[in-house]
């Protein structure tokens, strides 16, 4: 099956991918996703949501941002096609260690409201959150949210799927989740 996909993908040029997924846990160490991913010229966006899950329920989305970069166009890509269907919100945060200092907390804020702002304009909200443990800071923010966003860095060879702060997040949070791995 996973090298059909893989096979379609090549022979469509897909630009992106889009896969269901019930259990993260079950292909973190070079398995199937990983070796798809690690084969496919495109974009994978990976869905873990429960049973009966649509996206007509989602009102507020979450998305973490690590500060590794900035707009992504992938992500404004979704968020935009969620928001044509109606009222939606999204928060952006990033977390920070507790004591960062007040000028990098306010460096920060500035580069979360610059990619709200060409993401999703005037439908977004930003917040810098200062905390001992990330994947506890989002999984409080995720409390609230419909839908969890997360960019999934892709690591050399493709060795694995999802590194391990991926899974954690996946693991401290029971909503629906959207990991975007951009194409290397």
């Amino acid at each position: 099956m996973w090298t059909e996909i893989a096979r379609v993908a090549r022979t469509h040029r897909c630009e992106s991918l889009l896969l269901g997924l019930s259990d993260l846990a079950q292909d973190v160490h070079g398995g199937a996703i990983a070796g798809l991913m690690g084969t496919v010229r495109c974009d994978v966006v990976v869905l873990r949501s429960p049973d009966g899950w649509t996206p007509d329920g989602v009102e507020r989305v979450l998305v973490p941002v690590g500060g590794r970069g900035g707009h992504d166009r992938l992500r404004a890509r979704l968020l935009g096609s969620l928001f044509r269907a109606g009222g939606r919100t999204v928060r952006y945060v990033r977390v920070l260690a507790l004591g960062t200092a007040p000028a990098l907390v306010a460096k920060a804020r500035r580069e979360l409201e610059r990619i709200a702002l060409d993401e999703a304009p005037g439908r977004s909200e930003t917040d810098v959150l200062l905390h001992v443990d990330p994947v506890a800071a989002i999984a409080v923010e995720a409390a609230e949210a419909d839908l969890l966003v997360l960019g999934v860095q892709r690591l050399a060879h493709n060795a694995r799927a999802f590194g391990r702060f991926t899974l954690d997040v996946a693991r401290a949070t029971p909503c629906p989740i959207l990991m975007i791995s951009r194409r290397s």
